[in-house]
């Protein structure tokens, strides 16, 4: 049986699959997620990276997550914005929309409700409420961590 460690070589490995499969940039940020989730598993043989690469072909990619996020800030969270007209990059907090702290609890409950997920205590910090973008890149890996959970 082969192992998936080294974790190194195992992650070289399926960036080069990757890179060659047609899979967006954003999906293929996940394979590190998917390795280090995994890399204690012993595989059989290369199918499982190959299902790993189905999986990511038919999860949802970070613009589609960045344009549901604008939709909840837009109708939930500060209504009367329009969700078109939010850059990827404008700061959540000081500087950009200015979300207090009800704003942002109100934000987390609605992204936990609409992925299916709960935050993990380490996702709670400042950098991962910095932009949309960030937020948006915790809720991708998390997506996928949970998805290999279950």
């Amino acid at each position: 049986m082969a192992s998936l460690a080294p974790h190194r070589s195992s992650s070289i490995a399926l960036r080069c699959i990757v890179a060659t499969s047609g899979l967006s940039d954003d999906q293929g940020l996940m394979c590190d997620v998917i390795f280090r989730a995994t890399r204690d598993m012993t595989l059989d043989n290369v199918p499982f990276q190959l299902a790993v690469l189905l999986y990511m072909s038919d999860s949802i990619s970070k613009p589609e997550i960045i344009a549901i996020l604008k939709n909840i800030i837009a109708e939930k969270i500060k209504p009367g914005l329009e969700a078109q007209n939010l850059e990827t990059t404008i700061p959540l907090l000081d500087g950009g929309l200015g979300l207090d702290s009800i704003m942002i609890v109100d934000l987390i409950m609605a992204v936990e409700q609409q992925f299916s997920f709960h935050f993990a205590e380490d996702d709670l910090s400042l950098d991962s409420f910095a932009s949309l973008d960030a937020l948006a890149q915790v809720i991708a890996r998390r997506e996928v961590e949970c998805s290999l959970a279950t």
